[in-house]
């Protein structure tokens, strides 16, 4: 199954540290939101995702639920889509439409893409509801990871949010789209909220993800629409729910 199959069907390990469920976003226009099944105060690590290249990685099956692939390059996108093909049966034009709505990136150097997608849509205030900062990890074993930290208490039954104008593509991916005729899923989301991708619309939003260590090396659509601003260090930034 694809990211947001994995999402929406709940399967087990997807990285998230309480209870949540996937249902009709608050903007219905959205479409699929995540929704908190209990109370969260302000600062404790919401959900974390190991960060795995795709440059080392040999078959898409077996993959834990809770993996984000990363892409340095083109070569990179098309083994993906050459695994996709021969493992799961998919088409090219399966994966091209997945890229297109799912594919994100924090950093403008690897684009990445989640086992089980996100499903948390866009929100860029703590007044529109933004309640979740995405920031690197380095764990225990030296690899990689995203934990995303509630940066505002979450009541039960409220929905999550993340600021999509901290995605910032890598240029080969951009590139990608633009070779293949399909948008990206900051400038189609942005776009969608604001009528622009362009900073002079979408107004201030710090900087990207926020960075407890920096260093990758060899990083959905489940409904993301919007609201509004909010990050750290550096400097990416976040479409309808990845």
């Amino acid at each position: 199954m694809l990211g947001p199959e994995n999402s929406k069907k709940g399967v087990p390990g997807q990285g998230w540290q309480f209870e949540t469920e996937i249902r009709e976003a608050t903007i219905k226009a959205a479409g699929s939101g995540r929704f908190a099944l209990k109370a969260m105060t302000k600062g404790p690590i919401l959900i974390e995702k190991n960060l795995v290249p795709m440059s080392t990685t040999k078959t898409l099956i077996g993959i834990p639920n809770n993996t984000t692939f990363t892409f340095q390059c083109t070569e990179d996108l098309e083994k993906y889509i050459s695994l996709a093909i021969s493992e799961g049966g998919y088409t090219r034009q399966d994966i091209l439409t997945y890229y297109e709505h799912f594919m994100y990136g924090f950093d403008g150097v690897v684009s990445c893409l989640n086992v089980s997608t996100w499903t948390v849509n866009h929100a860029g205030t703590a007044e529109d509801g933004l309640n979740i900062r995405v920031q690197e990890k380095r764990l225990p074993d030296g690899t990689m990871a995203y934990e995303g930290i509630c940066v505002k208490d979450v009541a039960e039954g409220d929905e999550l949010y993340m600021d999509y104008r901290r995605f910032k593509l890598p240029d080969f991916f951009v590139e990608f789209t633009n070779s293949h005729g399909f948008g990206d899923v900051r400038k189609n989301t942005l776009t969608a909220v604001y009528g622009s991708d362009q900073d002079a619309k979408i107004g201030s939003h710090g900087c990207p993800c926020s960075r407890t260590i920096r260093n990758f090396s060899s990083y959905s659509r489940g409904g993301i629409l919007a609201r509004s601003r909010e990050f750290q260090e550096g400097c990416p930034r976040p479409r309808l729910a990845v």
